[in-house]
Formats: C-alpha cells, sequence, structure tokens
C-alpha cells in the first residue's frame, strides 16, 4: 500500500471570523507538497528578512497588522503587544511584504487553496440554536472531505496542521478523529494521517502564510484595499480546481463547488450569491482583459443569458457600475 502512495503533503488551515459582528466566518486550508514546503518556508524568512528587516526577521507577522496599521497612522491608540513590534515599519512596506509572498506561491505548482464560507444568516441561525460549534465542525469537515478527494486525484498522503486554538482544540480534535475512524456517508478517508496536529502560529511559516490567504480572501469579500487587488491577482488562481473549474454543474444541474463552498451545504441560495460576489469583483477587477474574462467564466461555471441568471445580472450590474463611475 505505501508504494502507491506517490508523495507527502502538508495541510494548513487557519479559521477567521468576525467575533463582534459576526458577520463572515470563513476557513482556509493551504495544500503544498512536503518537498515545496521546505523550499518555501526558506523564501518566506529570506523576503521577511529583506523587507521588513533583521529585527523581526523572527517575530509573526499577521495579516490584520495591516488594518492596525492603518488605524495607527490615524492616531488611535492601539492595545496590541504583538503590533508594537512592527507599527515602525511603513504600510507600504507591510503591503509589499505580503504581495512578495503571494508572488512566491506562484513558484509552487502543488500549492492550492480551499476556502469554506459562512455569512451572517447562517452563523445567527446556528448561534440562536446553540450549535455554534456544529458550524466550526462542518467547516473542519468540509475540508478534510476534499482535500482527501484531492488526495485520491494526486495520490498522496495528507497531513493536517491547525493553528492552536485552545477554546476548540477538543471539538476539533474529535471531529477529526470520528472521520478518520468511521468516515460520512460519502467516503473513508484513508489518505487523511490519522492525527489532527496543532501549531504555534509563531513557529509555522505554513499558519502564517494561510492567514495571509485567509485574510486576503474575507477583506475581498469585503472590498477592502489592497486585499481586494492581491486576491485577484494572486490568490484567486490558486483556489482548488477540478477539471479546470471552481464551480460546476452536473447532469442535473445542481451547483458542485470544488474550491469555494457555502457552509452548511444546502445552502444554494447563498452559494449562488457568493459564486455571484466572486464572479463580480473579479470580472470588474478585469473587465478590459477579454482573454482573462473568459477564462473567469469557465473557472466560475458562468453561461447563459436568460433572465435572472448569474451573467445576466453580472453583466447587467457591471454595465451599470461603470456608467456611474463615467459620470
Amino acid at each position: 500500500m505505501v508504494d502507491n502512495v506517490n508523495k507527502t503533503i502538508f495541510v494548513f488551515s487557519d479559521e477567521s471570523s468576525d467575533e463582534k459582528q459576526k458577520e463572515i466566518y470563513t476557513r482556509g486550508s493551504l495544500i503544498i507538497d512536503s518537498f515545496e514546503y521546505l523550499d518555501l518556508k526558506e523564501k518566506f524568512y529570506e523576503i521577511k528578512r529583506n523587507i521588513l528587516g533583521e529585527k523581526v526577521k523572527d517575530e509573526e507577522f499577521k495579516f490584520h497588522y495591516l488594518w492596525l496599521k492603518i488605524r495607527y497612522d490615524e492616531g488611535i491608540n492601539i492595545k496590541d503587544e504583538k503590533f508594537e513590534k512592527f507599527k515602525h515599519i511603513n504600510l507600504n512596506t507591510m503591503i509589499k511584504f505580503i504581495e512578495e509572498t503571494f508572488i512566491l506561491l506562484k513558484n509552487y505548482s502543488s500549492i492550492k487553496i480551499i476556502y469554506t464560507y459562512s455569512s451572517k444568516d447562517e452563523i445567527n441561525n446556528y448561534i440562536i440554536n446553540k450549535k455554534f460549534k456544529d458550524l466550526i465542525s462542518e467547516h473542519l469537515h468540509i475540508h478534510m472531505q476534499r482535500i482527501n478527494m484531492y488526495c485520491n486525484d494526486s495520490n498522496s498522503c495528507a497531513c493536517f496542521f491547525l493553528d492552536y486554538d485552545s477554546k476548540n482544540e477538543k471539538l476539533l480534535i474529535d471531529i477529526y478523529n470520528k472521520m478518520i475512524k468511521n468516515g460520512d456517508f460519502y467516503i473513508l478517508y484513508k489518505n487523511l494521517k490519522d492525527s489532527l496536529n496543532f501549531e504555534q502560529s509563531e513557529h509555522s511559516v505554513g499558519i502564517q502564510i494561510v492567514d495571509f490567504v485567509l485574510g486576503c480572501f474575507k477583506n475581498f469579500l469585503k472590498k477592502y484595499e489592497p486585499s481586494y487587488s492581491l486576491f485577484c491577482k494572486y490568490i484567486f488562481n490558486k483556489i482548488r480546481t477540478y477539471k479546470g473549474k471552481i464551480y460546476d454543474k452536473d447532469d442535473k444541474n445542481n451547483l458542485k463547488c470544488y474550491g469555494v463552498i457555502v457552509i452548511p451545504t444546502d445552502s444554494l441560495k447563498t452559494e449562488n450569491e457568493l459564486r455571484y460576489e466572486i464572479a463580480y469583483n473579479l470580472i470588474k477587477y478585469y473587465f478590459n482583459n477579454d482573454e482573462k474574462v473568459k477564462v473567469l467564466y469557465q473557472l466560475l461555471a458562468i453561461d447563459g443569458y436568460e433572465k435572472n441568471n448569474i451573467e445576466y445580472n453580472l453583466k447587467w450590474d457591471l454595465m451599470n457600475d461603470n456608467k456611474s463611475q463615467s459620470k
């Protein structure tokens, strides 16, 4: 059996949520070949040292420090001990560090990204029913499922690494072990390492980078710069696809999702809204690049011109948006 496994891949996974607003809950996983990871790690430290400086080369930089830096420059007192070590660095320098890290990701063919997403309505439904932990479990479950499928396709074995989470450590371990031992309705998890691993983010380049990837996606959906541009240019092309699609439709015209999945998975309305939001933002960004737009249509399974169809509405909104901007 071992002879049939071609390689080991690492999966670094993290979550992001609005603790106060409860508007979005997302989980992101970065998949990378273990040998490519070793090279990525060394180059990441080199970029960090060259851009941020020797003094902070061993300190963890988090994506939300961009937002803290903006507030700090506006004269707001930031009470964050770890940010103190970076507050002297220019915002453009911070952005350059993130961008150079994203450019680095393009060098590794094995890197794929998976996102799961829950909107405010889904979050509130779980909170009302006092089952928010079920939402956390469902997100992890879908990542395990998609990554096991990915491993089946590439004949690989995956090791899962999560950012240390003192509140939900036992919950995440339990759901992972349950899936490994019993599988689910669809599959057995034979291609995943039998134990979930937690890592301290300050010591894990993989966890630090998935924090960037996840923060960028979340802020892209909120149309915050510089995340909007960074996601369009670097991150979107790394999202997991299957046969050239991030989204697709099956024989019964049901939507299938490979790289960006709404939780719970039966929320078709939310899934279509999210797909529309991603498509609208990306195609708006590449509006004058016909070849790029054609590829985006294929990746996002956009076709047809019928009323209420995603492409029809997309073209209509983009046309009106461009008219309003030209006034």
